[in-house]
């Protein structure tokens, strides 16, 4: 596996561990209206759309890269 891919599987497995965090934080704090859980389930929901944003940017690249066109 080259590093390249290793990058795009980590940023997507990254990004969805963020979702699962928010979701998870987002249940405790239906549960107990804690403050520090919406905090953290709205910092992981940013996280989450940051490397989204971030995945997307790297593949584009990625694909423009003259050694990966066909």
């Amino acid at each position: 596996m080259s590093l390249k891919a290793f990058h795009v599987i980590f940023v997507t497995l990254t990004t969805l561990f963020s979702l699962v965090g928010a979701r998870w934080a987002f249940q405790i704090y239906q549960q107990t209206s804690s403050l520090e859980m919406k905090v953290v389930s709205f910092s992981s929901i940013a996280i989450a759309v940051a490397l989204l944003v971030y995945g997307v940017w790297f593949y584009r690249k990625l694909k423009a890269h003259p050694a990966y066109q066909n």
